[in-house]
């Protein structure tokens, strides 16, 4: 199924889905007057029918044109986050939005920001929700570190630290969760672990190969039978309805794709699912919910794809 989003003028929207809800995410930049803003839009499922129930439109400040400008998007339950990891000079900051069932609607909550006198930047450039545990990734002098935050009932609080693999400077998503499971990608491969009350990591089959070709990355996702990961395929030039848009180029994306039948089997390649053309193609931020793959494309249409065995 395809959802039409062009009446926002999004390029490239970042998406999450969670059972009735669904966020889409986009940045906006424009070159005439320097413009820039987040469009964070929420969807609920009624009826059959995704309803927009919420609209937020959120300043920012990294002064740079909208591909560069990554954000991503996790969603679960009745939390929602947004990663906007160029912010404030590649700081970093995280969004929070909480859904209120007396109401039925979407409302900004919070933000999470780091004060550790500026030992690690880009705050929120991994962002992998689930349930009421997160993890978000920066990075440091090491090459990154992944903060665990456990909500309390009221308030994100930080819950311990992870180790990040190093950065390759291929940018994308390097950790994602699911349960109990782990995925982390370094520059070499996709490991996944079994992740302990503890906080210990536990190896669960052998690494999973990268290749050299692939390039740089877009997000990382993880569910009980199924990893995918984006993987850069080239740029498309943009040029937006509205004349304070101007033209841009964005990054568009295949997805690699991996499936383990159980618990008990190691996950193994699939298929590489593309759309690129000289006009349009895949975003790199995208969900995994069951079965059910939600990626929105440079014209800002969002695509809901299901695995059929």
């Amino acid at each position: 199924r395809q959802l039409d989003f062009s009446f926002f003028n999004l390029t490239s929207p970042s998406v999450a889905m969670d059972g009735r809800h669904a966020v889409v995410v986009d940045y906006h930049y424009s070159s005439l007057d320097s413009l820039e803003f987040l469009y964070v839009v929420f969807y609920t499922l009624i009826g059959g029918d995704w309803v927009r129930t919420a609209v937020f439109v959120k300043d920012c400040d990294v002064g740079e044109e909208s591909w560069e400008a990554l954000h991503v998007v996790a969603l679960s339950d009745e939390h929602a986050m947004i990663g906007f990891p160029g912010f404030l000079n590649n700081t970093g900051v995280v969004y929070v939005y909480e859904y209120e069932e007396r109401i039925n609607l979407w409302v900004e909550n919070d933000e999470i920001v780091l004060e550790d006198g500026g030992k690690t930047s880009q705050f929120g450039s991994t962002l992998n929700l689930d349930g009421d545990l997160v993890l978000i990734g920066a990075s440091d002098d090491d090459g990154g570190v992944v903060f665990v935050f456990q909500y309390d009932g009221s308030s994100w609080v930080q819950d311990g630290l992870l180790d990040m693999p190093p950065d390759d400077e291929t940018g994308g998503e390097r950790i994602a969760i699911f349960g109990n499971l782990i995925a982390m990608r370094s520059s070499e491969s996709v490991d996944i672990y079994n992740y302990g009350s503890d906080g210990s990591l536990t190896s669960l089959q052998e690494p999973i190969p990268l290749s050299n070709d692939d390039g740089w990355y877009g997000g990382l996702r993880l569910t009980e039978e199924h990893l995918v990961y984006a993987v850069g395929n080239g740029v498309v030039s943009f040029c937006g309805r509205s004349l304070l848009r101007g033209c841009t180029k964005v990054p568009v994306f295949d997805f690699v794709i991996y499936h383990r039948p159980n618990a008990t089997e190691p996950f193994a390649f699939i298929r590489k699912l593309s759309m690129s053309s000289e006009e349009n193609g895949f975003g790199g931020g995208f969900s995994l919910e069951g079965d059910i793959m939600a990626v929105g494309d440079v014209m800002g249409n969002v695509h809901l794809l299901k695995f059929q065995n």
